[in-house]
């Protein structure tokens, strides 16, 4: 399945509880929340990270979701094409990565909370990582817009960056040097 991802991520530290409730207010559903562990792959040195092009396997809930992001330049944004399918033999998916160059392998924990807009055929997204709170938007940018106006997030700074980029960016504010891995707690992928 391929899909064209237009979002938007917000800091939103401990306001999640207010945003809840506002989003709540214009109709949206919540669909789950569950614990999320990213396995991304990279070549040895990191070229894909210029190129735009960043493939994953993910645990969600219990079955694993194998995804290949290609970055569409803007700086408004956060746009991809998003390749992804079920697997059902992760160890052999992360072998055949290796054996094709992508060496690099760094995981990465969050807690998702995902919510549905219908009348704005959209999707917010509230993530826990173990450096912070966000909220993502995704949606048309005019509806993205519209919901930044509506949760008063317009004096917010904008994210257009992968959480990857988010945590470079925070390790770098904190004087942090950066883990290879960004984990709540020391776990196996597999």
């Amino acid at each position: 399945m391929c899909n064209k991802e237009i979002e938007v991520k917000f800091n939103i530290d401990n306001k999640d509880k207010d945003l809840v409730k506002k989003i709540r207010v214009l109709g949206a559903k919540k669909k789950f929340s569950q614990f999320q562990r990213t396995c991304g792959f990279f070549k040895p040195n990191f070229e894909n990270i210029k190129e735009g092009i960043f493939p994953r396997l993910r645990l969600e809930g219990n079955r694993y979701t194998l995804g290949i992001k290609s970055k569409i330049k803007d700086k408004k944004y956060f746009k991809r094409k998003e390749f992804e399918c079920h697997v059902a033999d992760p160890e052999t998916i992360i072998k055949i990565f290796k054996t094709l160059g992508w060496t690099k392998i760094i995981i990465f924990e969050k807690i998702r909370s995902e919510w549905k807009l219908d009348k704005f055929k959209a999707t917010i997204c509230f993530d826990t990582l173990p450096w912070g709170k966000y909220l993502e938007i995704e949606a048309n940018p005019d509806k993205i817009e519209l919901l930044i106006k509506k949760l008063n997030l317009k004096s917010n700074e904008r994210i257009t960056s992968s959480y990857l980029g988010v945590y470079e960016d925070w390790c770098k504010n904190h004087n942090i040097k950066p883990k290879q891995n960004i984990v709540f707690r020391k776990k196996k992928m597999l």
